[in-house]
């Protein structure tokens, strides 16, 4: 991934101390795929914008890891995020839903090329 400045690092699970009160849930909110480089000012207006996530449950959060498995370092910035709301959908759709919103938010700037094939593909569906 490039380097960029005014970028800063995103929990996609929020407040902080809420996810803190269960292990399980504190395991999923640091797993390096659930944290995403993002845009400072974007990241600003996500946090305006939307509420904190509904959380999973512990039962949730723990298939969730182990369905994420190891953090690869090679993945793209929003690999994790897109395996964690399809494992999510029929599980717990208000989760996996404020997951994509976010998703949304991530790239509004994106950081690759990639990303920018991504979105104009979404874009271009969307158009059609």
């Amino acid at each position: 991934m490039e380097r960029r400045s005014n970028v800063n690092r995103h929990h996609l699970g929020w407040e902080k101390r809420h996810w803190q009160k269960n292990n399980v849930l504190r395991r999923l909110r640091d797993h390096q795929g659930m944290i995403i480089p993002m845009n400072l000012y974007d990241h600003r207006e996500l946090h305006h914008n939307l509420l904190p996530p509904p959380m999973p449950t512990p039962g949730q959060a723990e298939e969730l890891l182990s369905h994420l498995g190891h953090y690869d370092s090679m993945s793209e910035r929003i690999d994790y995020l897109d395996m964690a709301a399809a494992f999510m959908q029929d599980r717990n759709p208000r989760y996996a839903g404020h997951l994509l919103v976010q998703r949304s938010y991530v790239l509004l700037d994106p950081f690759t090329q990639v990303e920018r094939d991504i979105v104009a593909f979404e874009r271009d569906r969307l158009a059609s």
